[in-house]
């Protein structure tokens, strides 16, 4: 839905916003200044202006393209790290710190095989899909053998190969797996872990939470940023859970995360569920795409919504991101959480 389709603010959207949301988020909302449909302003960053239409571009409503162009913005200046008038000075990179070369060190990259996976399910293109206990995988061919000769089918046993740790799988970050594999399946709720890290102590960091993980054969995901001067966002680590499992993560990670405390900065993300000083949860939005994304396009849509009813005030533009959230079956009351989800997200000061 666009800007367009909903020039009123809601009338059934009745949230109670945390204290430190609203103020953050008026702030935000107030700082934000549409020029008119090809220009807006954040604070003091420079004006930004949209590019011509082609006029081959199929035809849309023209406040779609502002407020497409308006979320990354949004996203850059007040999700990924704390809002400010003034945009971001460079953030002083350590001293001969060689990030890469430190997580390979900790985390090797390339791949396992696992043995004693049943197949389950055969596909037309080759893959398969196989279990071992209550994890269930689709595998595509090379990535997979037969335990015996024969012809691949239901109940053939397999060996998978599994994930250790890569530089490759997206641009600047690193990720790694856990001992244990997770399940597809458990990709429809997944759990986010923000963790606001310092270049020169996440690898060892991550190392410690990966070692407490494994020992509980707890399946996870991680990725952290790979270049030390990006090290000023809110997100630079994040751990990926099966939301299933989180309430038993967060018991066994507790004590864990408040001694860690001094090698974290106190924020985290926008929308996200503070649990402790530099460290906060929100459910994976699924489909690939990120959270921090997710609610940057309501944010962008409520301002330009406002815009389009004929007002910047702050508050009625809150109003109308009460609105989007309601109508995504969110809650800015609790705006870490996917629709119809209960908050497991235990505060573990």
């Amino acid at each position: 839905m666009n800007a367009t389709q909903h020039m009123l603010p809601a009338q059934t959207s009745h949230d109670t916003l945390p204290a430190p949301l609203q103020s953050s988020l008026l702030g935000i909302l107030d700082a934000v200044k549409i020029i008119g449909l090809s220009q807006f302003q954040i604070g003091n960053r420079p004006v930004a202006t949209l590019p011509p239409i082609a006029a081959t571009a199929t035809a849309r409503p023209v406040t779609a393209l502002l407020s497409e162009a308006l979320w990354p913005a949004l996203y850059d200046a007040a999700y990924a790290r704390p809002f400010h008038l003034d945009p971001p000075g460079p953030l002083p990179a350590p001293v001969d710190l060689d990030l890469l070369s430190q997580l390979r060190t900790l985390f090797p990259e390339g791949s396992r095989w696992s043995t004693q996976w049943q197949v389950y399910k055969t596909d037309s293109n080759g893959s398969v899909h196989v279990r071992k206990g209550e994890c269930c995988r689709h595998v595509f061919p090379g990535a997979f053998t037969l335990a015996y000769q024969g012809p691949v089918q239901a109940n053939s046993m397999v060996s998978v190969l599994l994930p250790l740790a890569s530089s490759q799988l997206q641009s600047g970050f690193y990720h790694i797996t856990g001992h244990a594999p997770h399940s597809d399946h458990d990709d429809a709720a997944l759990a986010r872990l923000y963790l606001n890290t310092r270049a020169a102590t996440v690898a060892p960091l991550m190392a410690q939470i990966a070692g407490l993980l494994n020992n509980y054969a707890m399946p996870f995901r991680a990725k952290t940023l790979l270049e030390p001067a990006a090290y000023d966002r809110t997100d630079s680590t994040v751990f990926y859970l099966a939301r299933r499992h989180l309430p038993f993560a967060l018991s066994l990670l507790r004590d864990f995360f408040n001694d860690a405390a001094p090698d974290l900065e106190p924020d985290v993300p926008l929308f996200s569920k503070s649990l402790v000083g530099g460290i906060g949860g929100a459910d994976d939005p699924g489909f690939g795409m990120s959270f921090g994304q997710v609610r940057a396009m309501l944010m962008a849509d409520a301002i330009v919504s406002a815009w389009a009813a004929g007002t910047q005030n702050a508050q009625t533009r809150l109003e109308h991101l009460k609105h989007r959230f309601c109508e995504s079956g969110l809650s800015l009351s609790t705006p870490h959480l996917s629709a119809g989800n209960n908050d497991i997200y235990a505060v573990l000061a």
